[in-house]
């Protein structure tokens, strides 16, 4: 496992685009966000520890 991330860290590929970010609190939100097909990027959820 460790050698598999090792080469995907090599591959130094771009950070992935953040579209939208939500509260745990806001899943409804997020959920209908994603269903209506207009969100660009990732989708984040923030869960409080």
């Amino acid at each position: 496992m460790a050698q598999i991330l090792k080469e995907l860290e090599n591959l130094s590929l771009p950070a992935p685009h953040i579209g939208h970010v939500f509260k745990f609190h806001e899943m409804h939100n997020a959920i209908k966000l994603f269903q209506s097909g207009k969100t660009t990027g990732k989708v984040i959820i923030e869960v409080d520890h």
